[in-house]
């Protein structure tokens, strides 16, 4: 199974062992992380990479098998997950597809995004699912999406493609008919390039990205996030963090609050040796950044709104789910499912409510937990 990482502890259980079926949605009674839906024994490894809701009655979670090459995508229909198949002819020609980002407009407007291997090249491609069938885009060879997002009425999506003469990021956004370019940032250094890996589309109009800055002739970094107003990028100052020598950090999602208020997380890491140390969450109020150090040696990697004041962080690991609130962690999760210990890689809140979905694998089986009731 593909993981789309933007860089690559001991809790307390998500919950009691499960039977390995599906779970009805209220099968806890207070708020808490619970598994609510196992894919069935016997069904090939893999899990869920990504979910994405559209409220309470409509969500979607999508992934891979690690073996047979086949796609994994669940619909969440207001009471119970069900799987959904996707026709082996809509990826014919692709080899070891694996879906990892899903977004919607509406439950007749699903698009799923992953890579494959066709004609001995990796592409990125799409999938998608008007509520009754399947169509599908393969991405030239090289292009790989890392995130997705609808801006108003437009699908953008952003990524790199990597030819013999190295990567290059690019954003698209696609107008219901045809894929456009957009233009990136310049930047004035010679010999640099940008590539943004988050997009979160911007209240008001426009859309946020972060990514990095990075020198085509060493593995040297800087983080950037900027905005889209509808006509030019707005590039950030760069967050001030003090780090000890040899320590940077890169962003790895990021979530809007507003037309000038935007929140991201990053993991600190020794680019050289690639070893993680620390994560951050940080905030732009529309002149200054604030940050938050988070103490996990994992880092940060995905984060979601809790529907109040505060965030649900998942660290690098996937292996714990942290809650953040009024500055500091104050709760921990180690997600399980079916007496497994529990990988999660997507999460998202539900929107209009304080309950979040979150996906992963549990044993060798794809796994939906949920907060809240």
């Amino acid at each position: 199974m593909t993981r789309r990482l933007l860089f690559a502890g001991v809790g307390l259980s998500l919950a009691i062992a499960v039977p390995a079926t599906a779970l009805p949605a209220h099968a806890a009674p207070t708020p808490a992380w619970r598994p609510v839906y196992q894919t069935p024994a016997g069904d090939g490894h893999g899990g869920f990479d990504d979910v994405f809701a559209l409220g309470p009655k409509k969500a979607w979670a999508v992934g891979s098998h690690q073996s047979g090459g086949l796609i994994r995508f669940a619909q969440w229909n207001g009471t119970a997950w069900r799987p959904v198949e996707v026709p082996s002819s809509v990826y014919s020609g692709l080899r070891s597809p694996a879906l990892h980002t899903v977004t919607a407009s509406s439950p007749a407007n699903v698009w799923a995004f992953g890579d494959a291997r066709r004609g001995g090249a990796d592409v990125g491609f799409a999938l998608r699912w008007n509520g009754t069938s399947w169509t599908r885009k393969v991405f030239a060879a090289g292009m790989r999406i890392s995130d997705a997002a609808f801006v108003g009425k437009q699908l953008w999506i952003t990524g790199s493609r990597c030819t013999s003469s190295g990567c290059q990021g690019f954003i698209r956004r696609f107008d219901g008919k045809a894929w456009r370019a957009v233009p990136l940032p310049k930047v004035k250094t010679k010999g640099k390039r940008i590539g943004f890996n988050r997009l979160s589309p911007r209240p008001g109009g426009g859309v946020w990205a972060a990514g990095s800055v990075h020198s085509t002739s060493a593995p040297v970094s800087t983080p950037v996030v900027a905005y889209w107003n509808g006509k030019k990028w707005k590039t950030l100052p760069k967050p001030k963090v003090s780090l000890r020598k040899g320590l940077a950090y890169g962003f790895t999602d990021l979530a809007a609050q507003g037309s000038k208020t935007v929140w991201a997380t990053a993991t600190v890491l020794s680019p050289g040796e690639g070893s993680t140390y620390a994560g951050l969450l940080l905030r732009w109020n529309g002149k200054k950044w604030k940050h938050f150090r988070i103490k996990d040696k994992q880092g940060i990697a995905k984060f979601a709104p809790d529907g109040k004041k505060g965030f649900w962080l998942l660290n690098g690991s996937h292996r714990a789910l942290l809650h953040f609130n009024g500055g500091k962690v104050d709760r921990r999760y180690a997600p399980k499912a079916g007496g497994k210990n529990g990988r999660a890689f997507g999460l998202t809140r539900i929107p209009g409510t304080r309950s979040l979905w979150a996906v992963g694998v549990a044993g060798e089986r794809g796994t939906v937990w949920k907060y809240g009731p």
